[in-house]
């Protein structure tokens, strides 16, 4: 919501007292005797999660609050005429129990998707894609961080061909050697990650021209 008010003027965003962190009441406000579709089947105060520094010194234009909390008179607003709303707290959160409807209430009522997204469809449609994007010969190199966007990127990969799965493997065992003898006995300060990143990048442009 912040980033949203500071782009439209910098004056609407100033920095907080103190730092807002964990649960709070909001509280959906009565517009025309009802709440906003944001918030429908949401209208009693509800516990969610904040954690922020900044607020809203005022709204940015064209703007309403449709929730506020006890620490903030801005927790939600939307635009008047366009499908544009800010939330200053977390509701994709575990924190914030009821924060499924509310992002149910975004993406289907107000965006107008359709719940007709599958795990298996999408994999299907992503491993035809890399298939006509690499095409018949195409080689690909990747590089497994553990995080989730490299890991994904890889079980694709593994779908499509098995070769290219042990080249990752071999390429991260590698990798993991070289760690491994940066930080023997020593804790990583700069200079020592700076060299890390250094060697790894090296093995990845060599591994390039398999």
């Amino acid at each position: 919501m912040q980033e949203l008010a500071y782009r439209a003027s910098p004056d609407n965003v100033i920095a907080g007292t103190h730092r807002e962190y964990g649960h709070a009441t909001l509280k959906p406000q009565m517009i025309n005797s009802h709440v906003d579709r944001l918030f429908q089947g949401l209208e009693e105060p509800m516990r969610v999660w904040m954690s922020h520094g900044d607020k809203l010194a005022k709204l940015p234009e064209g703007f309403h609050t449709v929730a506020t909390s006890d620490n903030s008179e801005y927790a939600a607003i939307a635009h008047s005429t366009k499908p544009i709303y800010g939330l200053q707290f977390h509701p994709e959160v575990t924190h914030t129990p009821k924060g499924t409807k509310l992002l149910e209430n975004f993406a289907l009522g107000i965006c107008g998707s359709k719940q007709t997204w599958t795990m298996s469809a999408f994999m299907g449609q992503e491993i035809e894609r890399i298939r006509k994007l690499v095409g018949e010969k195409g080689q690909v190199l990747g590089a497994v961080s553990g995080g989730v966007d490299s890991t994904v990127a890889a079980k694709l990969m593994v779908c499509i061909s098995d070769v290219l799965y042990h080249s990752l493997s071999c390429l991260a065992c590698v990798l993991l050697k070289i760690y491994l003898h940066f930080l023997q006995g020593k804790n990583a300060n700069t200079r020592q990650k700076e060299a890390i990143g250094s060697r790894f990048w090296a093995v990845l442009v060599n591994s390039m021209y398999f």
